[in-house]
């Protein structure tokens, strides 16, 4: 995949989103001990109920992006016990885990998560059972997956003429432009 600036939530001990907010029923750190993809994966142990916020200041467009995909393992197994959600929306995806420690991605369309207006606040992690049994989790990686079919909002657009949506040419390309004068 393409590890680009702001296509990961979290990515081998860096969040790349405003905070990580959790209640008091979730304990978090950052592990260099077991990892599967990167140096440093994330782990949080839930208690009942327990949530796990990873949130932005500034909404993501989410029109770029195709799919989100969560590389992630159990330390337990459990049936519908994490509940996963889009900050700000109520449409829960529902997992169990019948393996325990095995990495396994996990990938959800913005669609199955309820995300009908392109703006993308982040993610919540949910561990849903009322019982006095903990529940642990590592995270590895948070990827929004570039849907190729739609353009970069990192292009640069023409303002003038009647085809203002036309893409610039690339200076650099471009034998009729003069990149100093860019």
């Amino acid at each position: 995949t393409n590890d680009t600036t702001f296509n990961y939530i979290y990515n081998d001990g860096v969040v790349n989103s405003q905070y990580i907010n959790s209640n008091q029923n979730v304990a978090v750190i950052i592990n260099a001990r077991d990892s599967y993809r990167t140096t440093y994966s994330l782990n949080a142990k839930f208690d009942n109920n327990g949530k796990l916020f990873f949130i932005s200041n500034t909404p993501i467009n989410a029109e770029q992006f195709k799919t989100i995909t969560v590389t992630m393992k159990a330390a337990q197994t459990c049936d519908n016990c994490l509940y996963i959600r889009a900050h700000g929306l109520n449409n829960n995806l529902i997992l169990g885990f019948s393996e325990v420690n095995t990495w396994k991605d996990y990938t959800f369309s913005f669609s199955s998560l309820g995300l009908v207006n392109n703006q993308f606040n982040g993610i919540i992690f949910e561990y849903n059972q009322n019982s006095a049994q903990s529940f642990e989790i590592n995270i590895d990686k948070i990827e929004l997956i570039l849907d190729g079919n739609v353009q970069s909002s990192g292009l640069c657009f023409s303002t003038g003429g009647s085809n203002s949506n036309t893409p610039q040419s690339n200076p650099s390309s471009d034998p009729n432009i003069n990149p100093n004068d860019v």
